[in-house]
């Protein structure tokens, strides 16, 4: 049963804070402590377990909650997590800091994590900090998957924590859309929020509703959030706002969360969620428009590396002052230094020519367009009527279509960011700020999160580089066969559009007559200006 850490309990206000434990640096705090991290084979959680390998050397252990999947036992997939381009410095520097990573067994949609007894003994004896990181960040997924995941799963977890006895720590990692069901006049604040459905009633209905009955009114569950992933996001703030009176608890809500700035890989990225997999399509050719927000409106990126540190700080933060009351810490980036999606597309652009993909289906162009019937034609025509035709073209070859399938996906997954492209939001970030400021020089070099220091032309220019080299897998070296590719298909499209433009001209020709006395008229006068031309250089 948790007790509480006496270590710090005299720690009696936040106040106090600066003066008395200033000397506790972050490295310091994490010495001989071991932690329990969910979701440590996503992408966060893959920044923070080389983080504190790399960045806490004296960390007794990280306990890694995985299970086995693609065949895969959970010791090849921590073997197959060290492999990575991630952990390439901390392997070339101190490779035996790995065995600091201990697998345990489980999976958060299993009645107690799916964790055995044994192992479970094993964290509630050892355990200091629990870092909560795991959920299903899929916004299509169906309600009753994002609430095992996303608020059956955080029950499952409390109930861990409260069996530790060494607890000092326990992080939960939200998202800051969490209230974007909010009137957009209103500033997110770093408290909780009551939702409009009672959470309680929403794992009541779990019990007896089938999944079609829940299906059928989801829409009308979540009212006014977009999506699964929000709507469940907000109902666990609120249930651990409501069960955790007992325990040390810390919320990060990250907004949208992109590819590294600097560490340890500039540009480093490993999954096409959100603004990477936009990226990634515009540069293969195949996604050229998309419904675009107004100029002013500010979208909130936050890169991995920053967001991982507020997490290791955030820790470090609730286990030396151990406020009475749990901190909730807003990680954006808009408040500070805010950039908009389209400083995005002029930036990547350019990038897209100077690196282009080995392999593309079309000249990379793109553009947001504010009217939907300009958005609605150019999709037509760019998108649907080159899929019909090489789809046409493959079955002529005896190959199998797939660009209207392929259509349909980018078409699903640009309708699922659209709410979060043409929607702007405001967050208070007072803890953040007290958090960042509490941090003594040393450790705000080594574990920054300090948004003012994005350079966002330079971190749009290696996050295009990061989803080339980490997502798409090319090799730079064949960059000079990339950029000649790309003159190919230049040359194609300017021949392809002027023989459009002929054609177009022939047919005009032939079917109007006032066109075509034009036409002659038009090279009567050339023929005329030419001979004028000609005797005018003869006199002279």
């Amino acid at each position: 049963m948790y007790k509480g850490n006496k270590k710090y309990m005299n720690m009696s206000t936040e106040t106090t804070f600066k003066d008395s434990f200033a000397n506790i640096t972050i490295p310091r705090f994490y010495e001989d402590k071991s932690v329990f991290l969910t979701g440590g084979t996503g992408f966060i959680g893959k920044v923070i377990v080389e983080k504190l390998l790399r960045g806490c050397p004296g960390l007794k252990n990280i306990y890694l909650l995985i299970r086995p999947k693609k065949g895969l036992t959970c010791l090849e997939r921590i073997e197959n997590l060290f492999k990575l381009p991630l952990f390439e410095s901390l392997m070339a520097s101190n490779p035996d800091l790995i065995k600091k990573v201990i697998p345990v067994p489980g999976d958060i949609v299993h009645q107690g994590l799916g964790i055995s007894d044994v192992d479970r003994k094993l964290l509630c004896d050892n355990v200091e900090i629990l870092i909560h990181s795991a959920a299903t960040v899929r916004f299509d997924e169906p309600l009753r998957v994002a609430m095992e995941m996303n608020v059956v799963a955080v029950i499952e977890i409390v109930k861990l924590a409260r069996e530790m006895k060494k607890l000092e720590v326990f992080l939960h990692v939200s998202t800051a859309y969490s209230q974007c069901n909010l009137s957009r006049d209103r500033v997110i604040e770093e408290r909780f929020y009551e939702p409009e459905v009672p959470y309680q009633r929403m794992l009541d209905s779990l019990e007896w509703m089938s999944d079609d009955m829940l299906n059928s009114i989801t829409k009308s569950l979540i009212g006014n959030y977009p999506n699964t992933y929000c709507f469940t996001k907000g109902l666990a703030e609120y249930m651990l706002s409501k069960t955790t009176a007992d325990l040390p608890l810390i919320i990060v809500r990250p907004s949208i969360v992109c590819s590294a700035l600097t560490d340890p890989l500039p540009g480093w990225i490993d999954n096409y969620n959100g603004i990477s997999g936009f990226i990634a399509a515009v540069g293969k050719g195949v996604l050229r428009t998309c419904c675009g927000p107004e100029q002013q409106n500010k979208n909130d990126i936050v890169p991995v590396d920053f967001v991982s540190n507020c997490i290791i700080t955030c820790a470090w933060y609730q286990g030396v002052v151990r406020p009475s009351k749990p901190v909730i810490c807003n990680c954006t980036s808009g408040n500070v230094n805010p950039t908009t999606f389209r400083y995005l597309e002029q930036c990547v652009l350019p990038m897209l020519s100077e690196y282009p993909y080995n392999s593309i289906f079309r000249r990379p162009n793109f553009a947001f367009n504010t009217n939907v019937f300009i958005y609605k034609y150019w999709q037509l025509i760019s998108h649907w009527i080159p899929a019909i035709i090489a789809d046409g073209l493959s079955v002529v070859v005896g190959s199998k279509p797939r660009f209207l399938n392929l259509y349909k996906s980018i078409d699903n997954s640009v309708n699922t960011l659209k709410y979060f492209i043409l929607n702007e939001w405001r967050w208070s970030n007072t803890k953040y700020s007290m958090i960042l400021k509490a941090m003594n020089e040393e450790d705000k070099k080594d574990f920054s999160f300090d948004m003012r220091r994005i350079d966002w032309k330079q971190y749009y220019k290696n996050m295009t580089i990061g989803i080339k080299v980490y997502l798409i897998k090319d090799d730079m070296k064949e960059l000079p066969k990339a950029l000649q590719l790309q003159k190919r298909y230049q040359l194609v499209r300017w021949v392809s559009s002027t023989v459009m433009t002929l054609l177009a001209c022939r047919f005009i020709f032939i079917k109007s007559e006032k066109f075509r006395r034009l036409w002659f008229e038009a090279l009567f006068a050339i023929y005329r200006f030419l001979q004028y031309f000609r005797l005018t250089s003869v006199s002279v």
